[in-house]
């Protein structure tokens, strides 16, 4: 999905603050902040039954995010990334599954959000990284 979003028209605030302008329209047409360009997903999930007891369950995922604009004036900006995660699982008579599973398992480093410091009055950036790779595994029982 390709995403179009941008500044329709702008105002005014009245007062200036960290440097920004006054009139606002300024920014029309820029792309809107916190909204990535475009996102992907594609996936693949197998099911195969090993033998009458015995079932193995894989999937996939490929996520992608393209790159965000973090303010109006469009000049802070992170890179697009993409995500792959992947889960295997082994299920007993229907009732027993084991599950091992991966997130973010290639450990991209991205930023969920990012505030630039020269704009909150000349603090350092500070930002919210992505997380990290995790692994697991689970073990479920129906009865």
């Amino acid at each position: 999905m390709v995403l179009y979003s941008k500044i329709k028209e702008g105002g005014v605030t009245g007062t200036e603050v960290a440097g920004l302008p006054t009139n606002l329209s300024a920014f029309n047409n820029n792309k809107t902040p916190f909204v990535p360009v475009s996102n992907f997903n594609i996936g693949l999930d197998s099911n195969i039954a090993i033998n009458d007891k015995l079932d193995f369950n894989a999937n996939i995922n490929l996520n992608g995010t393209g790159e965000t604009y973090w303010f109006e004036d469009n000049v802070a900006k992170s890179d697009g990334y993409d995500l792959l995660d992947a889960r295997a699982s082994l299920t007993l008579n229907k009732k027993v599954k084991f599950t091992v599973w991966g997130k973010n398992i290639t450990d991209k480093q991205y930023f969920l959000e990012y505030y630039s410091g020269a704009q909150f009055g000349g603090f350092d950036d500070f930002g919210w990284r992505g997380r990290p790779a995790t692994y697991g595994a689970t073990l479920s029982v129906d009865f």
